[in-house]
């Protein structure tokens, strides 16, 4: 999942940079996906992917004449994980890539006009200037969307609530079934207790990232 958002994150990018009309609004439309409560994409999504009545069986059958039958996305683990990540994705790309695209208008001309000079093209451009240029800030977006992946309760618990059979479970889903469906506090709070060390270690790795590139 990171390492889908991230490179889509940036090629959207660059796409963004480039000049054209209404550049700030197409800007402001981007990030609605980010933008809106993840319960409520979760549910448009949920409908979308019905097997009777959602958007994508009835395209798919009606419109493209790609399949004759409706395909259950969420009815068996191999189609309901695929796209449980789609949706992560598609909240998580808008964000990452504004910060990209931020991290990209900070790169100075002149390294571009250097390298042009010098006979770079623009994909050598790209790699030798511009990605080493926001490594810094490719690690923190990744950084965060790691974070953030424990923050996709409400689109699991919404779309399938961790099945079918257990297969779309991740901690914080896990977590909430053995508390308040299971009513096994103790098995809870352990998990609990290990997901709070493992963010808080990945915090202050975070934050020291952060400080060095400061210094």
């Amino acid at each position: 999942m990171l390492s889908f958002t991230t490179i889509i994150s940036l090629l959207a990018s660059l796409l963004l940079d480039i000049p054209f009309h209404f550049k700030r609004v197409v800007r402001g439309v981007f990030i609605i996906p980010w933008a809106t409560s993840l319960a409520i994409s979760a549910m448009l999504y949920r409908w979308a992917l019905n097997s009777e009545l959602g958007l994508v069986n009835h395209t798919l059958k009606n419109i493209l004449h790609v399949t004759s039958e409706n395909i259950g996305w969420l009815a068996t683990g191999s189609r309901a994980f695929p796209s449980l990540i789609y949706v992560g994705i598609w909240v998580s790309v808008p964000f990452t890539t504004l910060v990209i695209l931020a991290g990209l208008q900070t790169v100075p001309l002149e390294l571009y006009e250097s390298g042009k000079l010098d006979g770079a093209n623009r994909l050598q451009r790209y790699i030798h200037i511009t990605l080493p240029s926001i490594k810094n800030v490719l690690f923190i977006t990744i950084i965060i969307n790691f974070i953030a992946i424990f923050n996709s309760f409400p689109i699991i618990w919404v779309m399938t609530e961790g099945g079918p059979l257990n297969s779309t479970d991740i901690l914080v889903t896990f977590l909430y079934k053995e508390a308040f469906k299971f009513l096994d506090f103790g098995r809870a709070s352990a998990v609990a207790v290990l997901i709070f060390i493992f963010l808080i270690i990945i915090s202050v790795f975070y934050t020291a990232t952060l400080l060095k590139d400061e210094n």
